[in-house]
């Protein structure tokens, strides 16, 4: 790798027009979101807050994104590691709301990674897609520089109040890591839809269950009447004015300049 600035630039050269696409179809503009706000539905905090991440790969010298998670909220959100051309060398996600300094998971999940650098995108002035890229200095993350926790300069102009709950398993998780055929056969082989399926005997059944399953996509509507719900609590998020937002990036880069070279950049 070279130097961080020349790095900097070969990032923005060859990722700019994809971190900006990603952006623009993910991240909700400012006006859409202005104020005080309160989301209690799942879905609405996922449109709001959810955080869309992709790998960085390099290949023949250039950088280029790896597949595109949609966005979601919660433990549950993960960067594939796997690169389907070239190798992974850092990871991008975006963030909903006002200013892409990174929060300490950011920072820690990169260092674990073994990531030459990590980037952030958002929007600032204007609602335009913005972008910053971090690259290590080798120190070693031994204090949060953002305490008092992102307490910046400058008050945030509002905040918005929301569920935040662990993410439910999927249906390819729920059949690769909960049932076993026999289990699905167990639970859900009296089900009517299932009732033409014959078979010899319960893991056959449940076999079959799972085929099912995974061409329609979804668990059966029994399953959900027993699950439990994933627990969660209130939880609030600073949101600062666009304005606001070149003045904060410069604060953070500030505090973050004992770990990481950084630059952003209009996209």
């Amino acid at each position: 790798m070279t130097e961080p600035l020349s790095l900097f630039d070969d990032i923005f050269s060859d990722l700019g027009p994809a971190f900006k696409e990603v952006i623009e179809s993910k991240v909700l503009k400012y006006e859409d979101i202005e104020g005080e706000l309160e989301l209690m539905d799942p879905n609405d905090t996922e449109e709001v807050l959810g955080e869309a991440g992709a790998p960085i790969c390099m290949k023949d010298g250039h950088f280029h994104l790896g597949r595109v998670r949609e966005p979601c909220v919660g433990a549950g959100c993960r960067i594939d590691s796997y690169c389907e051309v070239g190798r992974k060398v850092g990871s991008f996600h975006t963030h909903p709301l006002v200013g892409v300094w990174p929060s300490i998971p950011d920072m820690e999940t990169s260092s674990r990674e073994s990531e030459v650098f990590f980037c952030i995108g958002g929007r600032l002035k204007d609602d335009r897609p913005y972008a910053a890229c971090y690259i290590s200095t080798g120190k070693k993350l031994f204090i949060n520089p953002f305490v008092p926790f992102y307490q910046f300069s400058e008050e945030p102009r509002g905040n918005i109040r929301f569920w935040r709950q662990e993410p439910e398993m999927e249906t390819e998780e729920l059949l690769s890591e909960v049932f076993s055929d026999r289990d699905l056969a167990w639970e859900f082989g009296d089900e009517p839809e299932f009732e033409d399926i014959e078979c010899d005997t319960e893991e056959e059944l449940g076999a079959r269950i799972r085929e099912r399953i995974l061409e329609t996509g979804d668990m059966p509507e029994r399953y959900y009447d027993f699950a439990d719900s994933p627990e969660g609590e209130w939880d609030t998020l600073d949101s600062y004015a666009p304005e606001q937002g070149e003045r904060l990036m410069g604060e953070a880069f500030d505090r973050l300049a004992l770990y990481y070279n950084a630059q952003g950049r209009y996209l």
